[in-house]
This record gives C-alpha cells, structure tokens and sequence, in this order.
C-alpha cells in the first residue's frame, strides 16, 4: 500500500495550526476547548495539508462558536476533535436540551462531513480529571509510536473522562492495535473508536 507522507510544510502547517488553537481558546477559560488533550502520530498522516487546514478550522469554528454565547459557554464543558472531517464532539452538559443545541452548532459548521455526538449529561469533570485524560492521552500516543505493527498507522487519539477515543483513516488491524493499545492503559474505562477504514 503507498501512503501519503506529509511535507515539511504540512508538518509546520499542523504545528502552527495547534499553537493558533490553544491560543483562540485560551481566552475563552476552561469550558470550550478545541482538540484539547489529543494528538496524533504525524508522521504519516494521510490527510492532505488541505484537509488538516479543514480539520483545525473546524475545531477552531466550533470552540468559537459555543464560546460566544456565554450562556451556553458557562455551563457546558465541550472537547471538539476534528480528523478527515469527521467532528467527534466529547465532554459534559447539563441537559438534553443543551446537549442538542451544542449539536446543532457543531453540525452547521460548513466542511463537517459526519457528526459524532459523544457529550454527557452531567456535571463538568474536574481538574484532576482532564490532568489524566491528558496523560493517558500522552501514554497512548507514545505506547502506540513504539508499537512495531502502527508504524505506518497514523492514528488520533483524545481523551474524556478516562474513555478513549481513536480517529484517523487506518485498516482494520491497525484500529485493533491501537484499540488494544489504548485499552491496556490503566484507568482506561473504553476505547471507542471513530475511525474511517482504507479496507
């Protein structure tokens, strides 16, 4: 199989794409985050360096958007993970009817080709919380680097809440790796995987 190989250019692209995400957001507080406690193996992403331009805006549109209503900003906590256009919207809300109208948002934002809804119903998680789904998300990634059979896998990974979450267009052996991966984490209560599949 050939694979795609980003350039130098579309790795300082994501680079710098990143660094303008935490950026927007920071001024926002804790609540909305875009793509936060995620990352991803770079090395070979086979998106285009268009698609990850795509994909970073979309994180940053959605961020904004629950942002400027600052009812809705105050009362939810919102992950936005965006790989291939597919958006995975994780975090925590206090109503159904929250719930709903954060979707809606997220769904509207022009580019998304698929939606998925993963928020809960309940308080916003704690500090301590999101510090290790930080690092879980750090242990997965570098479990996974060193993992001989992904080494041509590039797979992102987020987590909320002590449940994993795996994005990226890879086969159905590098998904069960990574899955399996992940899952020998401990603290790690699921991995759920949104993968696109190549075969």
């Amino acid at each position: 199989m050939i694979q795609h190989r980003p350039t130098t250019f579309a790795h300082l692209l994501a680079a710098l794409l990143g660094l303008t995400t935490v950026l927007a957001v920071h001024g926002c507080g804790p609540i909305v985050l875009v793509g936060a406690a995620s990352g991803a193996i770079m090395a070979n992403d086979k998106r285009s360096a268009g698609t990850i331009v795509d994909d970073n805006a979309i994180e940053i549109k959605v961020g904004n958007k629950i942002a400027s209503d600052k009812a809705l900003a105050d009362r939810v906590h919102i992950t936005a993970n965006c790989y291939n256009k597919t958006l995975l919207i994780t975090g925590e809300v206090p109503s159904e009817e929250i719930r709903d109208q954060v979707i809606a948002l997220a769904g509207a934002i022009d580019g998304v080709k698929q939606l998925y809804n993963s928020l809960d119903i309940s308080v916003p998680t704690e500090y301590k919380s999101r510090n290790f789904d930080a690092w879980v998300t750090a242990k997965a990634k570098s479990k996974m680097i060193s993992r001989k059979e992904l080494e041509g896998a590039h797979v992102k990974v987020t987590t909320e809440n002590a449940v994993v979450y795996l994005m990226g267009l890879v086969n159905h052996a590098d998904a069960d790796a990574a899955a399996q991966t992940a899952s020998e984490i401990e603290g790690v209560k699921r991995v759920v995987k949104v993968f696109e599949y190549l075969d």
